[in-house]
């Protein structure tokens, strides 16, 4: 059995989630077996949502730095895999693909990088345009409550050539951006899954 992790990293808003839906769906129809695991899952089981996710986020990010200090920096990258390799093991296909959509922190771009066969994704959305998705009144408490974050800014100190591939995601247009990730799959994440292209 082989897991191969393709793991998103983005800002707030920049679409990561999106693009993992629809990465799903496409790789679905190759005929590849995928899941989307956030890495945040055992943060929101702890502190489930509200519906309200700008007053949610400082809480999550309180309780995920506690861990990151308790258990390591890349204390969810480790509970990923080991929960993924550990319940897909007998599954009846011969690769797994692993969606995460909300890579953040140079840690865990780290562990992914150097201890798991990893395809890294950045999802790049301007400002103007991730504030305008948001709405002013949401994006206001954002950068009051969060913007100050390590898990919103940690993203941006990872150099930009060391990931895999950099999506430009300003067109607020589910169609254009469907087509961008149909040209990164025949281009490159295909070939990469079928041991063709070496990162």
């Amino acid at each position: 059995m082989e897991f191969i992790y393709i793991p998103l990293g983005g800002e707030a808003l920049s679409g990561k989630d999106t693009a993992a839906v629809i990465l799903s769906r496409l790789l679905s129809n190759l005929g590849y077996f995928s899941i989307i695991k956030p890495l945040s899952d055992p943060i929101k089981a702890a502190i489930p949502p509200t519906g309200n996710k700008e007053e949610d986020r400082p809480k999550w990010q309180a309780y995920g730095n506690e861990r990151r200090i308790k258990d390591g920096p890349d204390v969810f990258a480790r509970e990923l895999t080991e929960f993924v390799e550990t319940h897909f093991l007998n599954c009846e296909t011969n690769k797994v693909i692993v969606l995460i959509p909300d890579l953040r922190l140079p840690a865990e771009f780290n562990f992914f990088r150097i201890f798991k066969k990893s395809f890294i994704i950045k999802i790049d959305a301007d400002e103007e345009v991730r504030r305008t998705r948001m709405g002013e009144v949401k994006w206001k408490q954002y950068k009051e409550k969060s913007q100050n974050d390590s898990t919103e800014t940690g993203i941006s100190s990872i150099p930009r050539d060391d990931f895999d591939f950099i999506l430009d995601n300003n067109e607020d247009n589910i169609d254009i951006l469907e087509l961008y990730l149909v040209s990164l799959i025949y281009e490159h994440i295909d070939s990469y899954i079928k041991g063709e292209e070496l990162i």
